[in-house]
């Protein structure tokens, strides 16, 4: 094929294959969940993948929808927005979690290359692999597969993920452990005490819609804390805060949002690079 016709041709492909793998725990498959179909909205093909044993929970939370999980291996999955959703699982073998970290750094690698090959053979190829900070093998997985590009989708806080770059860059001299008053400064953050949980410390004295439980942790101080929460002298404050930040959130996701333009300008680098990449293969093939 000639190279003015391949540009043609480039257009008139299926949409790019992005596969979404997660750690199996509730607070990673729910956000991937949720970040697969706002890519797929905007026209994507999203392949979500965790283990077996996962996708046996999905399965049973999804069995009012009996179409979500009949995609299988060969299926096409099913309509979200201008896109599609499917899913594919690695057998864990029945695994329990003590073991699941053994069977990723044994057998899971090897089961992804395979799905990956799988994709490939089904007409599928795929176009980006976005991994899991839990499962780091995944990008190099995808590498060595030659997918043209991956990413990582984040489940913590961007205040971890800060406290984590300034440590593994060394920008930051973080105090030792057995110092949990020691006080650290970063970038953009509050005065920070080691000893305190950063989600608690932005709800609390940042955001203004919560309560700090004091320890030790028993019933009385969850009830204590509940109390302050609803009825509290604080209950207004923390209730109009809410509802204001809930607002800021709203509105970032909405379409135009400044969420919504981050996602699009992930899904369109997508599509250049799957391009980039269909048109010199047809090149190739002429």
């Amino acid at each position: 094929m000639s190279q003015e016709a391949a540009p043609a041709a480039a257009a008139t492909a299926p949409p790019p294959h992005v596969l979404l793998v997660c750690f199996p725990s509730q607070g990673h498959v729910n956000p991937t969940l949720r970040f697969a179909k706002r890519l797929a909205a905007k026209g994507l093909l999203v392949t979500c993948c965790t283990t077996s044993g996962a996708g046996a929970q999905i399965a049973a939370a999804a069995a009012s929808s009996p179409g979500v999980l009949s995609s299988g291996r060969d299926g096409d999955g099913v309509p979200v927005g201008l896109g599609r959703v499917r899913f594919e699982f690695l057998d864990d073998r029945g695994n329990e979690k003590d073991d699941l970290m053994r069977y990723f750094a044994t057998s899971a690698s090897a089961a992804f290359a395979e799905l990956l090959g799988r994709q490939a053979a089904a007409g599928r190829p795929v176009a980006c692999v976005v991994g899991n900070p839990f499962l780091p093998w995944v990008v190099d997985a995808a590498a060595s597969a030659g997918v043209p590009s991956s990413a990582v989708l984040w489940v913590q806080s961007c205040a971890v993920f800060s406290i984590y770059y300034h440590y593994a860059r060394g920008l930051v001299e973080l105090p030792p452990e057995d110092d949990p008053e020691a006080r650290v400064a970063l970038p953009g953050f509050p005065p920070l005490s080691t000893a305190e949980c950063t989600d608690a410390k932005f709800l609390v004295e940042e955001l203004g819609m919560g309560v700090r439980l004091r320890a030790p942790l028993r019933r009385e101080a969850v009830r204590e804390a509940l109390d302050a929460a609803v009825a509290g002298p604080e209950a207004d404050a923390m209730r109009a805060s809410a509802r204001s930040w809930s607002a800021v959130a709203r509105a970032a996701v909405a379409a135009g949002g400044s969420s919504d333009q981050n996602v699009q300008v992930f899904v369109d680098e997508v599509m250049r690079r799957a391009s980039g990449r269909q048109a010199a293969d047809v090149t190739s093939s002429g």
